[in-house]
């Protein structure tokens, strides 16, 4: 997986430093605690075409054989944006809450340049600039807490990887389920 892509993963579901205020709205710290489930749908520009040995080199040769599996894969589906869905359960506690719910800022995003665009009790949108080897990314962030049990998020993000447009988007959808988060954390 290329940079961008990471970065905008992280973006999606990390916080941001202190300066300026990127807090988020109000309202997120009403969500319920326990069980949750999202739901997401990425559609994302292929990513440009990579030197399978230097993708490789130091690998061992089961993570090789998965490397070049999933490089095959990427040149058979040719130039079209691929679009995924998938689901997954996760557990908000206290500790989520600071960890991943807007609480600290992620490793390799201290360089990038945020503003708040708009926020409310319960909506905020941001963008987040950040410079890349050999490019350079624009992701905007529109957050919203529906209810305490429903959350709804957008990241689009652009960017050029030497010199290759990249673009992508995805949708958040997490809505509460139980009290009882299980083994699920």
């Amino acid at each position: 997986m290329n940079r961008f892509v990471l970065l905008t993963a992280a973006v999606a579901v990390s916080g941001f430093a202190a300066e300026p205020d990127l807090s988020p709205p109000a309202d997120w710290k009403k969500i319920q605690r326990g069980l949750w489930e999202q739901t997401v749908e990425d559609e994302r520009t292929p990513p440009p075409p990579m030197d399978p040995e230097v993708v490789t080199r130091g690998l061992d040769p089961e993570a090789k054989k998965r490397v070049l599996a999933t490089l095959e894969k990427q040149k058979s589906r040719g130039p079209a944006p691929t679009t995924t869905k998938h689901t997954k359960k996760f557990c908000v506690n206290d500790a989520w809450m600071t960890k991943r719910g807007f609480g600290t800022m992620s490793e390799g995003l201290d360089e990038c340049k945020a503003e708040v665009l708009s926020r409310s009790a319960n909506k905020a949108s941001y963008k987040v600039e950040c410079p890349m080897p050999e490019g350079h990314s624009v992701i905007e962030l529109n957050l919203e807490v529906k209810s305490p049990t429903e959350l709804a998020m957008t990241a689009s993000s652009q960017g050029t990887v030497q010199g290759h447009e990249l673009k992508s988007h995805s949708t958040y959808t997490a809505h509460f389920v139980t009290a009882d988060c299980g083994k699920t954390k």
